[in-house]
């Protein structure tokens, strides 16, 4: 549709184009993100080619963790695009660490046959923040406190390890002969010509 000489998309129009659907686009529209360009004489909104960047550049932020009052300020330029996504990516790091301190305690407790007692312990050992142990009556068998926190630490230092390797081995992966098919191949890998 043409209205003064620019392109005017339905709302189908812009469902098709970015493959989102008609009730995201309402619900993104409503809520002021992707404000109509026009109406049609029939009430029905009507949009510029600009939306399609704009509900592209919305659709986004969510998908990468960020609110949508966030996302709404983004839009209204109210603050600079990269000073939200440094502060996103850093509740993301302290999110990431908290959630490898848990998976080191459940290892841990997995592969002692930890009690109950235990793994309360660890876990209270564990939490972040914490700047010291809270004092206990009674020690756990098996070495105490002193003995839980080494092994919690032992198991996030397997992990570090572990996911070290995992991202070395998929940084680089090396092609099989004869099958090229997209694999980036290292440089000391190269055959000769």
């Amino acid at each position: 549709m043409r209205m003064d000489g620019d392109t005017l998309l339905t709302i189908g129009d812009l469902a098709r184009r970015t493959g989102l659907t008609v009730k995201a686009i309402r619900f993104y529209s409503d809520r002021g993100l992707v404000p109509p360009t026009a109406r049609s004489p029939a009430g029905y909104r009507l949009y510029g080619v600009e939306a399609l960047a704009r509900l592209e550049f919305v659709r986004t932020l969510p998908e990468l963790g960020i609110d949508l009052p966030t996302v709404r300020r983004l839009v209204e330029r109210d603050v600079p695009v990269a000073q939200v996504a440094q502060e996103y990516a850093e509740a993301l790091d302290v999110r990431i660490r908290i959630l490898r301190l848990r998976r080191a305690v459940l290892r841990t407790v997995a592969v002692r046959g930890s009690t109950l007692e235990e793994t309360e312990l660890m876990h209270r050992l564990a939490k972040p923040g914490r700047r010291r142990p809270a004092r206990l009556d009674a020690r756990p068998p098996g070495g105490g406190r002193r003995a839980a926190r080494g092994a919690v630490h032992a198991a996030a230092r397997h992990d570090q390890r572990l996911a070290g390797a995992a991202e070395s081995r998929a940084a680089v992966r090396l092609v099989r002969p004869g099958s090229a098919r997209g694999a980036v191949r290292p440089s000391s890998a190269r055959a000769e010509p």
